[in-house]
């Protein structure tokens, strides 16, 4: 739940952890903006509102994933046997790198926002 994002890239599931950071940046920007110019939606509301997206995503997770790997294995199942295990070596797996590139966005994201 606290690291969906994260997870979502670590797992591989780039286009789930983009699309979660887009929806997440937009309720943050949103939430701030109408806060900032008073158009009486609390600061909270943002809050509960991205946890409640943290919490679904934490709870969804598996079941996203799973249906990740679904979609890999079916795909792998009209190659041959070198071919799908070269395949599902690249499919599959976790990505360090995902992470990393995940947090440098989230950083930049939240310098962008404090300036």
């Amino acid at each position: 739940m606290f690291f969906s994002i994260e997870w979502m890239a670590y797992r591989k599931m780039f286009a789930e952890a983009i699309i979660s950071f887009i929806i997440m940046s937009a309720v943050s920007f949103g939430t701030s903006a109408i806060f900032i110019f008073g158009f009486g939606i609390p600061f909270i509301t943002g809050r509960l509102i991205g946890n409640i997206f943290r919490l679904m995503a934490g709870f969804l997770g598996n079941l996203l994933y799973r249906k990740k790997a679904v979609r890999v294995l079916r795909a792998a199942k009209s190659d041959s046997d070198a071919e799908r295990l070269n395949y599902l070596e690249q499919k599959g797996g976790v990505s360090v790198i995902g992470v990393i590139v995940c947090i440098v966005i989230e950083i930049a994201y939240v310098i962008l926002m404090s300036l």
